[in-house]
């Protein structure tokens, strides 16, 4: 029928065919995501002059120690050792020798000592080994 005056034009019938759909789902599965890259773990701490204890006969060196390792220095300097009495649990025991006799100490963790004409840094490395760096005062 026509539309009568005043009216639209009437809108055609609905098509029986369906509405457009989303696209299908997949049904491969999610591809794996990349895994991360392993990089390289830290590198450990290393003195600088390893375990070559007499590098410090002139006060100026870095060693690695251990338990029973004695460091002797030159005779001109007031300190003459410093003993590594024992190390646990990151602590350093630890005995100097000088004209007067010496002091018997110990350090937790990281710090530093000094006696009359020498200064110590202490490094830990766990509970068996530790970095000395000796400089002078």
């Amino acid at each position: 029928m026509p539309p009568s005056p005043g009216q639209s034009p009437s809108t055609p019938p609905a098509s029986s065919s369906p509405p457009p759909s989303s696209p299908p789902a997949s049904s491969s599965p999610p591809s794996p995501s990349p895994s991360p890259s392993l990089s390289p773990s830290p590198k450990a701490k290393k003195a600088a002059d390893g375990r070559k204890l007499s590098a410090c006969r002139d006060l100026k060196c870095e060693v690695e120690v251990k338990a029973g390792d004695t460091i002797r220095f030159a005779a001109k300097y007031d300190i003459q050792a410093f003993h590594i009495e024992s190390i646990s649990k990151q602590t350093l025991y630890f005995a100097t020798a000088d004209d007067e006799g010496g002091v018997h100490g110990y350090v937790g963790g990281k710090g530093s000592v000094s006696t009359a004409d020498a200064h110590i840094e202490i490094t830990p490395l766990g509970s068996k080994r530790t970095i000395l760096k000796f400089r002078r005062r």
